[in-house]
């Protein structure tokens, strides 16, 4: 581990890119092979971080590279940092809002730990929930720790009521009304999932006119740009909007998430317990 930045050459590999550790950086940062890591990476001038399994060889995620403007056979500085992840909350309320630390599951169903590390980003406290491949090829995503309580229940009863249960790898939510897609993206917003990761498709039955105008209106006041356009029988020959956020982690957890909040309300309910539902 080290607290000051090496100069390291961005490499080509394959289809993408990343860093080499030699022998001698290895030994400079005093880590071994599997350890998970923070990368602080500072090119041209902008900063960013990740985690990662620290490794001979480190593939750098595509949303850095776009974020930064990495360019490969360039130098760029990194700093690494061992972490310890957080453990799971033992209580679902704290401070009258919801703790999403409690409902992240230890694994997710493919058997790998998901692991936690948690920040502050505009005085709040976020946590970065990750998943790491045998391989080391990693999936994270950020969202915040503390939730309005009320906001996520009503998110949690449109999942079940409009979300899709067949594609388990994303979350999607299908109506017809605009207002309850606001509603989806305002709760989404709450637990920092911003607008530029969603995307939205339109599902229409052949018999559906004015069909540009329908978009036209549902883009311009939810600020989501229908992504897919797909005719089909819908039912009782109408028409519906779907919002998609990709991520296979985020999908998990909001079914566990239900999983855990349709036995909570079986029990006796005490006034944290009366916002959710």
């Amino acid at each position: 581990m080290t607290n000051e930045f090496l100069n390291l050459k961005i490499y080509k590999m394959g289809a993408k890119l990343g860093l080499f550790f030699n022998k001698s950086i290895m030994k400079k940062v005093s880590l071994h092979k599997g350890d998970y890591i923070k990368i602080h990476l500072d090119y041209n001038g902008k900063e960013d971080t990740f985690l990662s399994k620290f490794n001979y060889i480190i593939t750098l995620r595509t949303f850095l590279i776009k974020r930064l403007g990495i360019k490969e056979e360039t130098m760029i500085k990194i700093k690494i940092e061992k972490i310890n992840f957080l453990k799971r909350s033992d209580s679902l309320f704290r401070n009258n809002k919801l703790d999403l630390l409690f409902l992240i599951p230890l694994k997710n169903r493919l058997g790998f730990d998901i692991l936690i590390y948690e920040f502050l980003k505009n005085n709040e406290s976020w946590l970065r929930v990750w998943y790491c491949f045998n391989r080391g090829s990693c999936k994270e995503i950020e969202i915040k720790r503390y939730v309005d309580i009320s906001r996520f229940g009503k998110f949690l009863g449109l999942m079940q009521s409009e979300g899709t249960k067949k594609n388990i790898d994303v979350v999607e939510f299908c109506n017809k009304s605009i207002f309850e897609h606001l509603d989806f993206l305002e709760y989404l917003e709450e637990i920092g999932i911003s607008k530029n990761e969603i995307t939205g498709k339109f599902d229409y039955h052949p018999k559906i006119k004015e069909i540009e105008k329908i978009i036209n209106d549902f883009e311009i006041k939810t600020k989501i740009k229908i992504r897919c356009i797909a005719p089909g029988p819908t039912s009782g020959g109408g028409y519906g909007f779907k919002l998609i956020f990709r991520s296979r982690l985020f999908a998990e957890i909001i079914s566990n998430s239900l999983n855990f909040i349709r036995k909570l309300i079986k029990e006796e309910s005490d006034i944290y317990q009366k916002k959710l539902y």
